[in-house]
């Protein structure tokens, strides 16, 4: 009867040992730092994905015509490579934030204020003024 006990014990052992190897492998995978780093990073381009299917979604236009309309609000240099530059208010591409003059076009003409003149006055080594106390 112990012999019967110990014939059975070693194939026992050998799932036991197999068994705690697998276990050890699957608790070293699950604490990678990699594994973790990789999940932390997924988090926003996931969420970014979502956002951005949501708007595409609920917006007024077309999937092509709202993601243009969104790229748009970056600025007015990939409004233009778009070419949905100058856009009147209420068009596709009109975003208040590319329209500083608040006339109703976004990306319009440059500013209407010109540049402040620069001083071009020639300057004489020796010629600095200074105050008396």
């Amino acid at each position: 009867m112990v012999q019967e006990e110990n014939s059975s014990h070693p194939r026992q052992t050998g799932r036991r040992a197999n068994r705690a190897r697998r276990a050890e492998a699957l608790r070293k995978d699950a604490l990678s730092p990699i594994r973790i780093l990789k999940r932390l990073v997924l988090v926003p381009v996931v969420a970014a994905g979502i956002a951005l299917s949501a708007y595409i979604r609920t917006s007024d236009y077309g999937s092509e015509d709202a993601l243009r309309h969104l790229v748009a609000m970056v600025g007015c240099g990939p409004a233009a490579a778009m070419g949905l530059a100058p856009a009147q208010e209420g068009e596709l591409g009109y975003h208040p934030r590319n329209d500083p003059e608040g006339d109703g076009v976004a990306c319009g003409t440059e500013t209407r204020f010109p540049a402040p003149e620069q001083d071009n006055r020639v300057r004489s080594v020796g010629g600095a003024k200074f105050v008396r106390p």
